[in-house]
């Protein structure tokens, strides 16, 4: 441009700053702004935001609002984004008293933070254990008008959970199913995980099956968490059916083979057969369950999932089990972690296998939290 004769200004400068910051290029974009000013070229507040938001990107706070006060300092007058830029970045680092002097000014100016302000900050309250201060400015933000996005919901959801007060998480969810908003697998995991610490198995067997209902299917975190529900409320035999309907998804005659014993669906006309003599007997409604049964989850289990069905197999003295999953992992291509053997180290020395607890250990070379472990058996 300035070989054209055409020197660019400062909005020209902006555009540059704007995509060198986004692409984390620090050096060169600070060089960028000390050209700027030897050009005379006043940056705006176009130019200071790109600052805030590439350095509160990547943590870098402090030098972000020290930059911010550059800005008031030459002049310019900080816009709605230039505050929420800082105080997100701010709730994201945990800085929290922080975050909230910046809320302080925000207000000062009559600039009222929005929804994803507040969000940030409640989430970040939670994250630091600092309940109240959560659920205060929760109630701020609906006294100002401001109506919870399925985000917040989920926020809320969680930081209840954490504080022991599932019951209320729950009403929170049912509240927000009420006012028509859709949850995501994420909310629904929050909730299920929720239930299943308190032990509340049954409830979270219900939400999980209305998961389906809107379109939101079961992640693996879903799937997990409801398997830990059922083998810590020695329900091992749903856990292990459960496991079986994540694994199989699209193999549905091998479900049933799994789990029907003597009264096996081998193919698609056994279970044709099968679901016409229960509607003949009048039994539509488990014709129903009986296939819903069979829906696709289309998740396949991962290391945790099968560490927790082994530790409820071990509890159980279930050992061959375990250790026939242990085998069933490894075919499947998962390498056993230092959860998974030293599950099944404990398993063998509860049921008296010492001999096979040792083999486990020399089977793989154990960090010292195992070798510990293992020589507390002896």
């Amino acid at each position: 441009m300035g070989e054209l004769g055409c020197m660019p200004d400062a909005l020209a400068y902006n555009t540059i700053l704007d995509i060198v910051f986004q692409k984390e290029l620090f050096v060169l974009g600070f060089a960028v702004y000390n050209l700027m000013l030897q050009l005379d070229l006043e940056p705006s507040v176009m130019t200071f935001s790109a600052i805030i938001s590439g350095l509160c990107r990547v943590g870098r706070v402090h030098e972000a609002h020290r930059m911010f006060n550059v800005m008031k300092e030459s002049g310019g007058k900080p816009n709605f984004m230039s505050y929420c830029v800082l105080f997100n970045g701010y709730c994201k680092m945990g800085r929290l008293d922080e975050a909230v002097s910046i809320l302080q000014l925000l207000e000062r100016d009559r600039l009222p933070l929005n929804l994803k302000g507040y969000s940030h900050l409640i989430a970040g309250l939670f994250r630091e254990r600092r309940y109240n201060e959560a659920h205060s400015w929760y109630g701020r933000m609906l006294k100002k008008g401001i109506v919870p996005d399925v985000v917040l919901y989920t926020i809320m959801i969680r930081g209840l959970s954490s504080e022991g007060r599932i019951g209320e998480a729950v009403n929170m969810f049912c509240e927000m199913t009420q006012r028509g908003l859709v949850p995501d697998a994420v909310c629904y995991n929050e909730v299920i995980k929720g239930l299943c610490k308190r032990g509340m198995v049954a409830e979270a067997q219900e939400i999980f099956n209305q998961m389906e209902k809107p379109g939101c299917l079961p992640s693996v975190v879903t799937f997990n968490a409801l398997i830990y529900g059922l083998c810590k409320a020695g329900k091992l035999e749903e856990a292990q059916l459960l496991f079986y309907k994540m694994e199989i998804g699209r193999s549905p005659s091998l479900f049933f083979r799994l789990t029907q014993g003597s009264n096996q669906v081998l193919d698609g006309v056994s279970l044709k057969k099968k679901v016409e003599q229960m509607c003949e007997a009048g039994q539509i409604l488990e014709a129903y369950k009986f296939l819903i049964q069979l829906a696709d989850s289309g998740v396949a289990p991962d290391i945790v999932t099968y560490n927790i069905l082994i530790y409820g197999l071990c509890r159980a003295s279930n050992v061959d089990g375990a250790l026939k999953l242990f085998m069933d992992m490894q075919k499947k291509g998962l390498s056993p972690d230092s959860v998974t053997y030293g599950t099944l180290i404990d398993g063998l020395f509860r049921v008296k296998r010492e001999e096979d607890a040792r083999k486990m250990y020399d089977h793989k070379s154990m960090d010292a939290n195992l070798a510990l472990k293992f020589i507390k058996h002896l």
